[in-house]
């Protein structure tokens, strides 16, 4: 059953798996991205909200219902068009936004780079990169306190744009990088350690438009190319997300047009060296496209897009959770004749599932699909106040945790987990209002379980 009430927005809740999940329409715009913050609200970048600034590159703050808490407008030079791509939370006070803007000047279309407090004002802003860049994206080195910056630059052909910058905003330097002499674009980077950089794009064929591979390459400090596997068939195969795994392998999000007529997700996992250990069609009643995926466990994943669904077909909001080796788990889609989309997925702290993009009834609106209850421990709730803290993370070898004051430290369980569910063997040391979780393991992704005979409390930890 589906209840549609009328006001401002559009509300629809659906009970799916003992999961609420609530639809929400927000303001004018398309959402390309989301993050959480430190007091466990979001904080999403929006393109084209035409009031009061046409073209401008947004930023939305929201609570966890949805609602506004504020919204500011950015760009350089009164520019003629803005796009936002993505947004990364360094540390708890600082967001960075990238993406790229056209100042109306020589040169047209630089790489934009935007950092901002909680607070919503402007750091610094600057441009990036030659004439005819686009898609930047960016990661933290928090050892080294410097930004890594990736996007796609023009050359002979496209080229895979690489910079290095510092939190001033300072360029200490920039290069494009050239893999085989075909075009290249970058779409991702991903920074293990300090000496580590990983980055994954499409490798496109100049005699052949439509035989497109994805790459994912291995890069030390300095930008230069330690190796570069390609991962394809004989069509279209791009990737467009990717994450690290606790094996120091990583699993990569593609659309591929090779397995499936007409597209499909595609799921590629691979070991440290790039080489393919398996690959998984993600197989649904039509086409579809996935764009962004997130871990919610070590045995789960869960991916957002868009596929055709109803008579006629409309393009609607798609959700799948699969587990670990790419088997579909859960789908759902979402929406009405509205041609939804879903382009970036999280997994909040409260252990809920957050996804934005837009819908277009008639004008572009921003819209949020939020999924509760996506885990039940017999039957102990999760803890979702948010006085939790966790710090630093990334984390080398350990992590601190700070309760509230009222919890009893003598009834705390704390396990640790991989992401292939096997338990990390753990030191706790507790103090007045903390505890301090050491433990050993590989480069990857984590999941320390806090629990109390009230709740349970799952904290995603990554170790470089």
């Amino acid at each position: 059953m589906k209840l549609t009430l009328t006001f401002s927005f559009l509300f629809i809740i659906i009970s799916s798996l003992q999961s609420q999940v609530t639809e929400k329409h927000l303001v004018l715009g398309s959402a390309t991205d989301i993050v959480e913050t430190a007091d466990h609200n979001f904080i999403m970048t929006l393109n084209e909200n035409p009031n009061p600034n046409p073209n401008s590159i947004n930023v939305m703050k929201i609570d966890s219902a949805g609602n506004k808490m504020w919204l500011k407008h950015y760009g350089m030079f009164n520019a003629q068009d803005h796009n936002a791509a993505d947004i990364l939370r360094i540390a708890d006070t600082l967001y960075l936004i990238t993406g790229e803007e056209n100042p109306g000047i020589s040169p047209p279309m630089q790489l934009y780079c935007l950092l901002i407090d909680s607070m919503g004002n402007i750091v610094w802003e600057k441009l990036f990169g030659p004439a005819y860049s686009n898609g930047l994206t960016a990661a933290f080195d928090s050892v080294s306190n410097v930004i890594y910056l990736c996007g796609t630059a023009p050359d002979s052909t496209a080229r895979v744009y690489l910079a290095k910058i510092n939190l001033s905003g300072d360029l200490l330097w920039e290069k494009l990088i050239n893999l085989n002499g075909d075009g290249e674009t970058g779409n991702k980077i991903i920074i293990r350690s300090p000496t580590e950089l990983f980055i994954a794009g499409d490798k496109h064929n100049p005699s052949s438009p439509s035989d497109i591979d994805g790459f994912l390459m291995k890069l030390d400090s300095s930008g230069n190319n330690v190796w570069a596997k390609y991962y394809g068939g004989s069509d279209v195969d791009e990737i467009l997300d990717f994450h690290s795994c606790p094996d120091n392998g990583f699993l990569i999000l593609a659309h591929s047009n090779s397995t499936v007529s007409g597209g499909a997700p595609w799921l590629v996992r691979v070991n440290e060296n790039g080489d393919t250990l398996w690959t998984k069609t993600i197989e649904l009643p039509s086409p579809a496209i996935a764009y962004s995926f997130a871990y919610s466990d070590s045995n789960s994943i869960w991916l957002c897009g868009w596929g055709p669904y109803s008579s006629p077909p409309t393009n609607h909001a798609l959700i799948l959770k699969t587990d670990s080796a790419g088997n579909v788990l859960y789908s759902n889609y979402l929406g009405g004749n509205q041609s939804e989309t879903l382009s970036s997925i999280i997994i909040s702290d409260n252990r809920s599932v957050f996804a934005v993009g837009e819908s277009n009834p008639s004008t572009v609106q921003v819209y949020m699909v939020r999924i509760d209850s996506i885990d039940a421990v017999n039957g102990i709730p999760i803890y979702t106040s948010g006085t939790y803290e966790a710090y630093p993370n990334p984390s080398s070898d350990y992590i601190q945790v700070k309760l509230p004051l009222e919890k009893d430290m003598n009834k705390i369980d704390v396990s640790v987990f991989d992401a292939t569910s096997r338990q990390i063997s753990t030191t706790v040391d507790t103090e007045i209002d903390r505890l301090r979780i050491t433990f050993k393991g590989n480069p990857g992704l984590y999941f320390i379980n806090i629990t109390s005979p009230d709740h349970r409390y799952t904290i995603r930890a990554m170790k470089y």
